[in-house]
């Protein structure tokens, strides 16, 4: 008979309030300020241009810098820290800085909130990744993601609606943006007071990686409290190490591109790096590529419907993750993807040639709510895969390098539509781009990842079974 993991008891606890609070007060709370942030500075870097007379590569500088942001907050992100406390500062910080850029009227200060924006919602996501994985049932941790993912969408949404209702169009929004995020702010504010009381809990495998045994044994039994269920024992088998480990990054680093995870961490890397590229490339594209052409229907709208449609991506992931695996799912999104951009190029195409082209308007319509809608499986199952390679002793590290690369990509499409633009007077060539990345991408997946659908969650390197390690129990409540 196996002996009894740590996974095992987080199985029997089963689903309960404990990670109601979770997805509301952790992974809910930061996805919805990052959804709404995430709409607003998708059109705001237009507005402001406008309102400040900037120059194009101002503009660009704008609309990228959250995402140098996120790559600094992605790359700094430590197991040190727990999961709990990253969350928090997270939070807190990304609210803080939101609201001062409302009163910003500089460029520069402006750049800098948004760049601290971008560093505080880094810290948090590698480390909810982290959180989610580790306190979910392994059959529920595909579910638990997408449903904290769900807020980012429902979060953009309703901003877009909101914008509407408020002033109709974003081209109308003018220095009414900062009366948006003020509301934003005083609403993240509740979320956040909700998240530390009455809060979640942190994660049983990162305390016991750290070797604070009697910090692991509260926060199971708050969890088999919250979740109804005093029935179940806390007993399992353990490693316990004479000196936990406390990785820096460039030991962590040794671990991602040593023999056991070179290949992975680099086609994940590339992974993350086109799902930011496309995403947020898309994201900057759109309300530029739309004030140019006439869909019949107001740009914000159509916006809006984008935003629809990837929430409907994250229900076609929640279906679909109940009869296949994890590669399966990220070849799927990819050439969703590629087909979705494809019918986009043409439909520009057509629409430049025909103006009142029907078949054009189509198009463009199928073409971006198909990439929305095919890039939100893409969220859900690259993130989830990141939660489920690597061990527990680095496994904030290693997802936060990999967001971190792929920060790179949201950070370097604007500029690479703006230069793009410059250089061939069109914006069509960064979506065949888009096409081509997907293609190479997807081949990688099949060629080296394996599938971690149902798979335990390891708690330590492959290396560190040695002489520093001996075999335990832990006493729990039985």
């Amino acid at each position: 008979m196996s002996a009894r993991t740590l996974n095992h008891v987080i199985d029997d606890l089963g689903v309960g309030w404990c990670q109601v609070r979770l997805l509301l007060f952790a992974g809910g709370a930061l996805n919805f300020v990052g959804g709404w942030l995430s709409f607003l500075v998708s059109i705001l870097p237009l507005l402001i241009a406008k309102e400040l007379a900037l120059s194009t590569y101002q503009r660009a500088a704008l609309g990228s810098v959250i995402y140098v942001g996120l790559l600094i907050g992605n790359a700094v992100s430590a197991d040190r820290f727990g999961r709990r406390y990253p969350v928090l500062v997270a939070l807190l910080g990304k609210i803080t800085f939101a609201v001062l850029s409302s009163f910003c009227f500089e460029f520069w200060t402006i750049f800098l909130c948004w760049l601290l924006v971008g560093v505080f919602s880094g810290i948090g996501t590698p480390a909810w990744n982290s959180l989610v994985a580790e306190t979910s049932p392994r059959s529920w941790r595909f579910c638990f993601a997408t449903l904290a993912m769900l807020m980012f969408s429902v979060a953009a949404i309703h901003a877009a609606f909101s914008i509407y209702w408020y002033a109709g169009d974003f081209a109308n929004l003018g220095e009414r943006w900062r009366t948006l995020i003020l509301w934003v702010g005083a609403v993240s504010m509740v979320l956040l007071a909700l998240a530390i009381v009455p809060g979640f809990v942190e994660s049983p495998h990162i305390l016991m990686v750290k070797g604070w045994y009697n910090d692991a044994r509260k926060n199971l039994e708050a969890m088999r409290s919250q979740n109804s269920r005093p029935d179940i024992s806390l007993e399992f088998d353990h490693i316990v190490t004479e000196a936990p480990p406390q990785l820096s990054f460039f030991q962590a680093f040794h671990f991602l591109f040593g023999r056991h995870f070179r290949l992975v961490t680099c086609t994940l890397c590339l992974s993350t790096f086109f799902l930011n590229f496309m995403y947020y490339g898309s994201t900057y594209s759109l309300p530029i590529v739309l004030s140019s052409v006439d869909l019949g229907v107001s740009p914000m709208l159509s916006l809006a419907l984008v935003r629809v449609s990837e929430l409907m991506g994250y229900f076609l992931g929640l279906t679909l993750e109940r009869w296949t695996g994890r590669r399966h799912l990220m070849v799927l999104y990819l050439s969703g993807c590629l087909v979705a951009t494809v019918v986009f190029v043409c439909g520009v195409s057509t629409l430049r040639t025909d103006a009142n082209s029907a078949l054009g308007r189509g198009l463009i319509q199928t073409g971006m709510n198909g990439t929305s809608f095919f890039s939100s499986l893409g969220w859900i199952v690259v993130y989830v895969y990141l939660g489920e390679a690597y061990p527990t002793m680095f496994r904030s590290t290693a997802g936060g390098f990999c967001m971190a690369v792929g920060r790179v990509g949201s950070f370097a499409a604007p500029w690479v539509f703006e230069w793009l633009y410059v250089a061939f007077s069109t914006h069509l060539w960064f979506f065949v781009l888009i096409g081509i990345m997907a293609a190479v991408n997807v081949l990688s997946i099949l060629l080296v990842l394996e599938e971690t659908k149902g798979a335990d969650l390891e708690d330590m390197a492959p290396i560190s079974s040695s002489e520093h390690a001996k075999a335990g129990k832990f006493e729990g409540v039985p």
